[in-house]
């Protein structure tokens, strides 16, 4: 199947063979898809919809998922569609707006980009960076502060700089060396290589089946029950390990 459903992590309890496919994608859209690749294949419309419900395949509902520009705007201003010129909230929501409406058009873009093209020079990504509640520990750098209004990123192969824009509608760059002098001098070191599961000692992991292992759902205890077992693993929470 072209559109590739997913088991989703937080209905794994109570569904575990269902499996989901994002909310921007619906039955119409897949069956217009499945007959312009197949279109010596006549498939009636019903009778597609009908294999998607037996493969047990359903489209995610978005939840309250309003960042928090959105949400303070939605109280200052409920009618959204009306904006006061003159007024400064109403004059940053529609910054906002306009750079999400681009930030969407670019991912599309992105999408249709890394599909079609066969070239492995150049992975692209999607993060979003609305949700800082990480950031807030840096500050240690003013960028790292901002990182909030940068749209785009790009790193190069072989390049020791970050480059970046803070808008999807231009095309110049800001480059910025951001490693310490000190990385720049001696390198990156590599990380150490595992050459074997870490895992946790008998006493633990016997503590947690005992104890937890009667709460966990069937598709959970599997993990616990084979994970590997070694005495000499340090207990994370109280030792730091490379």
């Amino acid at each position: 199947m072209s559109f590739r459903p997913v088991v989703s992590h937080y209905r794994r309890v109570h569904a575990p063979n269902r499996k989901y496919l994002p909310s921007d994608i619906n039955i119409r859209m897949m069956y217009g898809n499945y007959s312009e690749k197949e279109p010596e294949i006549n498939v009636s419309y019903g009778f597609y919809r009908n294999v998607v419900n037996e493969l047990k395949i359903s489209f995610t509902k978005l939840g309250h998922e309003e960042c928090e520009l959105c949400e303070k705007f939605s109280i200052h201003n409920p009618n959204a569609a009306i904006r006061h010129r003159n007024c400064e909230k109403c004059q940053e929501y529609e910054g906002h707006h306009t750079r999400n409406i681009s930030a969407r058009k670019k991912y599309e873009d992105d999408v249709e980009r890394q599909t079609k093209q066969k070239s492995t020079d150049t992975i692209i990504f999607a993060v979003d960076l609305e949700k800082k509640t990480a950031l807030r520990r840096i500050n240690y750098n003013i960028l790292c502060r901002e990182l909030i209004n940068i749209s785009d990123i790009t790193f190069r192969r072989g390049s020791n700089s970050m480059f970046y824009k803070n808008s999807h509608d231009t095309e110049k760059q800001i480059e910025w060396d951001f490693l310490r002098i000190k990385n720049l001098k001696i390198g990156i070191p590599l990380p150490k290589q595992k050459l074997s599961p870490r895992g946790i000692t008998f006493e633990r992991k016997s503590a947690i089946l005992s104890k937890l292992g009667p709460l966990m759902p069937d598709n959970r205890r599997g993990f616990w029950e084979t994970l590997p077992v070694n005495d000499s693993s340090a207990d994370l929470t109280e030792i730091y390990e490379d």
